[in-house]
């Protein structure tokens, strides 16, 4: 049989398109976990926890989104992790059909756990094709984002409730998997102190420098999948009565293609999206109004005294990032306009097209800041454009930025011989372009 695994999606729900090699998105993982069932494999399918972003804006659709998403996906736990409890469990329930994933926490107290149909264990019987296996599943989170001061509340000690948990699980099942939101260290140290355990599957926050390790005779796998990649683990059971796991995690490519019956629900989250942007443009919470040396000008402005320049950028994929999104159907998807408009969400930036002319696409000030000091004073200097101000949008997960090849594609100074060809009126013995 096989466990499949992901964890610390934190919202992160879709692919955005920008790579052309992206990986990850929900409707690329029902795609996967369909192959893993056709093949006839069993499979059990759980995630550590963190699905979403409690400070994410538009944190209730993404959430809904998400949990419907894994409740269709056939998931069959979810463990619950800081950002669940910080987001609000109370949200989170009425997201969880009948059929879908079981909430799981050892460690979260049991008045929490009572009034959000949180579980301390999961016990299930799984074929694996030559009778029924028992497994028993407990799940620890050690650093949740937000604690509550009443002490009745929150997270317990994960030793103690795994202990707790083991005196009810071990007895009845044939193999123990403990599922953590929990550091190496901390990992090592609850295994000197718990037995029988056969598995954990750990998820730490610190980077990876071991992906398993043996631990008391314990297989301790260790991952980081985020939104991009989806584990699996497959066990069996040797003749010694000995249980052997062999985990492997695949990145999720555009080579597995997308799940047909989670489309109509991503297409009504880009549609609740639009219609939540286009509420808050009605009631007229955008961003604050400035004025003074912050006000942005927009590109055109910049181009009345730099005017190659400006020709040079109108060549640039910057000059088409907000047509990208108008393909896509996400103009009013807060997570894209940040890094395909002018300052998005910033006093004085890009609101809508009416309101803000100008500022679609990725504009001079997207890189130089607001340029209204400089138009008023032009001894007054911009930003100086780092690498860090690329790498602001240009993330591992967006994009293969390389600074070196990709300044030299904006780079005024580099492209000035092109945009002199661009500018060099055409001469009279040229025959016109055929239209064919």
């Amino acid at each position: 049989m096989a466990l499949v695994y992901t964890t610390d999606s934190l919202a992160r729900i879709e692919t955005c398109g920008c790579k052309s090699d992206q990986n990850g998105g929900y409707m690329r993982r029902g795609a996967y976990l369909s192959r893993m069932r056709e093949s006839g494999t069993p499979v059990f399918t759980v995630d550590l926890g963190n699905v979403v972003d409690a400070r994410a804006r538009h944190s209730d659709l993404k959430a809904e989104y998400a949990f419907r998403s894994l409740s269709a996906l056939g998931y069959d736990i979810v463990n619950v992790g800081g950002q669940e409890y910080a987001y609000g469990l109370d949200r989170i329930t009425p997201l969880l059909s009948s059929e879908g994933p079981q909430l799981l926490s050892s460690n979260l107290r049991p008045e929490d756990r009572a009034s959000h149909g949180v579980t301390p264990w999961v016990v299930r019987s799984i074929s694996d094709g030559t009778g029924e296996v028992r497994v028993g599943f407990i799940g620890i989170t050690s650093a949740p984002v937000s604690q509550s001061h009443d002490s009745s509340r929150g997270f317990a000690d994960p030793v103690q409730s795994v202990k707790e948990a083991m005196s009810v699980v071990r007895p009845q099942c044939d193999l123990v998997c403990l599922l953590a939101q929990m550091e190496p260290t901390l990992v090592r140290e609850l295994l000197t102190q718990v037995e029988g355990i056969n598995l954990v599957i750990a998820a730490p926050r610190s980077a990876l420098t071991t992906k398993s390790e043996t631990v008391r005779a314990v297989t301790v796998v260790y991952t980081s999948t985020t939104a991009t990649h989806i584990g699996r683990i497959g066990a069996v059971k040797g003749e010694d009565g000995r249980w052997s796991f062999t985990p492997s995690e695949t990145a999720l490519s555009a080579e597995f293609g997308e799940d047909e019956h989670l489309k109509p629900l991503f297409e009504a989250y880009l549609d609740k999206v639009n219609a939540a942007e286009a509420e808050r443009l009605r009631s007229g919470a955008t961003a604050l109004p400035t004025t003074g040396a912050q006000r942005y000008v927009g590109s055109a402005t910049c181009g009345k005294c730099h005017s190659e320049i400006l020709t040079t950028w109108q060549q640039t994929a910057h000059a088409r990032a907000f047509a990208r999104l108008e393909k896509v159907n996400r103009l009013h998807d807060p997570d894209c306009l940040s890094c395909h408009t002018t300052g998005y969400d910033r006093p004085g930036g890009y609101v809508d097209r009416s309101l803000t002319p100008g500022l679609d696409h990725v504009g001079c000030e997207s890189c130089h800041g607001p340029g209204a000091g400089h138009v008023a004073d032009p001894t007054v200097r911009l930003k100086k454009v780092t690498d860090n101000v690329c790498l602001s949008c240009h993330t591992p997960e967006t994009s293969d930025f390389d600074p070196e090849r990709y300044r030299k594609l904006v780079s005024h100074k580099q492209n000035r011989h092109v945009t002199a060809e661009l500018l060099r009126p055409a001469r009279e013995t040229e025959p016109p372009h055929s239209a064919g």
